[in-house]
This record gives structure tokens, sequence and C-alpha cells, in this order.
């Protein structure tokens, strides 16, 4: 299943956020892909905010944030700067990852490998192209 939006502003999301917000449960995983400044970090943080957290901003430096919300409690993992298995896992990923009572966000996804993501757990794929100043994000099943 997949289902796609044409973004031009940030007020665009709206339905994307609704989506996610009617589609997500604590539990799910959802891996973001998209080139260097396509809107990963703005939709998760857009989300956040929209399901009562506050302050995200990018694990970019940190590689984790973590938000208590009255959803669900967020893990936003940000893989951009790792380089190699052993940055990875001393990230404590496989710690986030075994949060079932989480929703865990993962910037830079395509770092991973498939058999590094849990087998019994929902897992989801968004990928934003950019093409001029138009974004196109893509929801998916993994």
């Amino acid at each position: 299943m997949s289902e796609s939006w044409k973004v031009s502003t940030i007020n665009d999301l709206d339905p994307v956020i609704k989506h996610m917000q009617n589609t997500l449960q604590i539990g799910d995983i959802v891996l973001f892909r998209g080139q260097v400044g396509a809107g990963k970090t703005t939709l998760i943080n857009k989300f956040v905010n929209s399901i009562g957290g506050s302050n995200p901003n990018s694990p970019t430096f940190a590689i984790h944030n973590q938000y208590e919300t009255s959803f669900a409690r967020i893990h936003h993992l940000d893989l951009y700067r790792l380089t190699d298995d052993e940055d990875l896992y001393s990230t404590g990923l496989e710690d986030f990852l075994a949060d079932k009572n989480a929703i865990i966000f993962i910037e830079w996804a395509e770092r991973l490998s498939q058999t590094q993501l849990p087998r019994n757990r929902r897992v989801f794929k968004i990928h934003i192209d950019v093409e001029d100043q138009n974004r196109k994000i893509i929801w998916s099943t993994y």
C-alpha cells in the first residue's frame, strides 16, 4: 500500500500529519529517506508538535532525541553522521528498536540493513523526493 502527497509549503504537510496520526500506533517504526534538506526533520517535528510534544529538534549531532507526548513516546534517530556498524551500535539502536512502547522515527534509514529491523513490528517508509521547490512525500509499508 502506498500513498503520496505533493508539498509546496509547510502548511501542505497537514494532510500527511493527519495520515500519520490516523495510521501510526505505539510500537511502529517509520524509516525516512530523502536527500539533505528534503524536509525529513521538518515533517517529524511537525508531527511531534501535533501530538503534544514540545521543542522537537534535529538529532543530527546527538544522533537520538526522545519526546514524551500525550500520544506516545517518540524515539527520533538521525543516522546521517554514522560511518560504520560500530558507530551504529554505539548509538544504542538495539535498545531503541526494542522499545515496543514507543514510535520510532529513523532518518537516513538506508544505513540500516533489513536484518537490523525487528520482524514483529509494523514498519513504514516515508520517502521525500525534491523537485525544484516542491516535494513529493511517498508513504508505504516496508
